[in-house]
């Protein structure tokens, strides 16, 4: 029997989940319910209203909180608990990765996969760590007024203003101040997805941390020359110095036509540059305004240095999928060859750019269909093979290929822990062994994390 929407139940929270919500155990006669309650952490006592419902599981929000786990901590944004943006901001930082290792631990246990794992690697400070932020324009929930900032948590349609945002860097605060302040002196209004009117969508920042770059990126939609956007280019260089390269991204959308991005250079760089400094190397990248970067530069360092600390240096490496080519160009330095492969062509360049301007000469990209690359080239056996694969994780084919490559090694980068874990069992299944997981903790605050693990191939 099945927990009805809108039953109110009374649930003292004892876990977290993936999702990052409380978990409680309701106990009717010889069932039990797992109850996965939005908002609410270990040690809560909870009144809460079910709004979806399973057979033996329902996921509630809190209507009234009876008593308040010790483990709550006052927030530092004032968006928290509103936005979407850090659920777990209210808990204190050492128990949002307790619960975070246990989860690994659960899932891999529940799978039978026998592994090392090791402790999460989390962050001395966890504020202040994303090198992007975007911030969108849109109409508050509560006053229907103007306002730049993030996605409300019940109303994706609504925005909720930010004034003070710790995840960047303190220069974001005055950004969005001075950005709000300008438009809404202006006739130009935030976009409408559901009938594809207004202009102004995004506030995009990029800053490095491992030098003085910093990038904003004014995204806009069906956007013709408006000298008030113009003059708020002029008015940003001339009020901030600090930002080394500034964009316009104008996203054009017309029914019966591919939506198409149109990317203006207005003043400054054309690139930022990141420096990533690992034990033993130090390699620039230069950032190209819509390319994928790791958001988090310190734990992006620690989950390359993780990756090279985990392999046994050979002839070949293969980076399959390898986007920006990051971990094969660090990869380089144990390896006489290494191979990236990616099939977005952007992508691609960038990673022979930083390539060159690395100077490194043992490491070559490939732009295409990695199956056909693969065949066509014709490689000796890897002994590594690296694999960075989106959300959804690997496909029965990329499983297959690799299986069909047979490295010696196999590391496993994954930002989706089911995803990860779904692989692993059927890798195991065509003979690999999973030797350890190293979690790490690339979004304090949020429910994901990250995963590096080892897999070998028994001789």
């Amino acid at each position: 029997m099945k927990l009805k929407k809108g039953q109110k139940l009374i649930a003292n929270i004892s876990n977290l989940n993936i999702k990052g919500f409380g978990i409680a155990k309701l106990y009717q006669g010889s069932k039990t319910y797992n109850i996965a309650v939005d908002g609410a952490f270990p040690g809560d006592l909870v009144e809460c209203q079910v709004y979806k419902s399973k057979k033996l599981y329902a996921e509630a929000r809190v209507l009234h909180f009876l008593k308040y786990s010790r483990d709550r901590v006052e927030p530092n944004n004032d968006y928290a608990g509103i936005s979407g943006a850090t659920p777990l901001e209210t808990l204190a930082y050492p128990k949002q990765l307790v619960y975070k290792q246990a989860e690994v631990i659960r899932i891999l246990n529940n799978l039978n996969l026998k592994s090392v794992i090791n402790p999460i690697i989390g962050m001395e400070d966890p504020w202040f760590y994303r090198n992007k932020m975007q911030y969108s324009f849109g109409i508050e929930a509560d006053t229907f007024e103007f306002t730049l900032g993030l996605h409300h948590k019940m109303y994706r349609s609504k925005i909720v203003s930010v004034q003070n945002c710790n995840l960047c860097d303190p220069l974001c605060n005055k950004l969005i101040s001075f950005t709000k302040a300008y438009f809404q002196k202006t006739n130009l209004v935030p976009y409408n997805f559901f009938d594809n009117s207004g202009l102004l969508r995004n506030l995009t920042l990029r800053f490095s941390k491992n030098t003085t770059d910093k990038m904003l990126i004014l995204e806009l939609s069906n956007y013709s020359n408006d000298p008030v956007v113009d003059q708020y280019f002029q008015a940003l260089q001339a009020t901030f110095p600090e930002i080394t390269s500034a964009y316009l991204l104008n996203i054009i959308v017309k029914k019966g036509t591919k939506t198409q991005n149109v990317l203006t250079h207005k003043f400054g760089q054309t690139t930022l540059q990141e420096n990533l400094h690992l034990k033993t190397q130090n390699l620039e990248f230069q950032v190209l305004p819509l390319a994928f970067f790791q958001p988090n530069t310190k734990q992006a360092q620690t989950i390359y240095q993780t990756v090279l600390d985990l392999v046994e240096p050979g002839k070949l490496a293969l980076d399959l999928f390898c986007g920006t080519g990051t971990i094969g160009l660090f990869l380089s330095s144990l390896f006489s060859k290494v191979v990236g492969i990616e099939l977005e062509p952007q992508a691609v360049e960038v990673a022979k750019s930083n390539a060159l301007n690395n100077q490194l000469q043992n490491i070559e990209f490939y732009c295409g269909d990695v199956y056909k690359i693969l065949n066509s080239k014709q490689f000796q056996q890897p002994d590594l093979v690296v694999v960075d694969p989106p959300r959804s994780g690997l496909t029965p084919k990329a499983l297959d290929l690799i299986v069909n490559l047979a490295p010696k090694q196999l590391v496993y980068v994954s930002c989706n822990l089911k995803s990860f874990a779904n692989n692993a069992v059927e890798l195991t299944e065509k003979g690999y062994k999973l030797e350890l997981v190293t979690p790490v903790d690339q979004f304090p605050h949020t429910r994901h994390l990250e995963v590096i693990a080892k897999f070998t191939r028994p001789k």
